[in-house]
């Protein structure tokens, strides 16, 4: 139960870096966020080094998979996925041995709600997940 409550809190922080930074390349979702709070961005410093926060935040970017499809193996690759419907919302998902993403192609889908945890596994045989509704899915790092 204790990993179940971590998971859900690593993917709602993960959704609500996304959100801040979904803006583009520059950091123009942080200050909308900082103008709705009623305080003004940072000033610019003059390093260009990242901050832990933007490393951070590039990181769970570059993990984190929402609806939308994902070819195998450039986009997503082979491995395990958790995943769940962020938000209690809803996430439907379908893997496909071809791109065209057709019925006939389906090897496997599922749907969840609310809280419910999701563990898709990508295989050789895939070359298309596809991710619908509110679906946050984050491979998972062998160990």
């Amino acid at each position: 139960m204790k990993k179940l409550g971590w998971f859900v809190a690593v993917l709602v922080a993960a959704l609500m870096v996304l959100a801040c930074g979904a803006g583009g390349n520059d950091d123009q979702g942080v200050r909308d966020l900082g103008s709705a709070l009623g305080s003004s961005p940072a000033p610019a410093t003059e390093s260009t080094e990242p901050t832990t926060a933007e490393r951070h935040a590039a990181q769970i970017k570059q993990q984190a998979f929402l609806a939308g499809d994902w070819l195998v193996p450039s986009e997503a690759k082979v491995g395990t996925y958790k995943g769940a419907a962020v938000s209690g919302g809803h996430c439907y998902w379908e893997r496909h041995r071809s791109v065209d993403g057709t019925f006939d192609d389906l090897i496997q889908n599922g749907n969840a709600e609310g809280d419910q945890i999701i563990v898709v596994r990508l295989t050789g045989k895939d070359k298309l997940l596809r991710l619908e509704g509110d679906c946050m899915f984050v491979r998972q790092q062998k160990r």
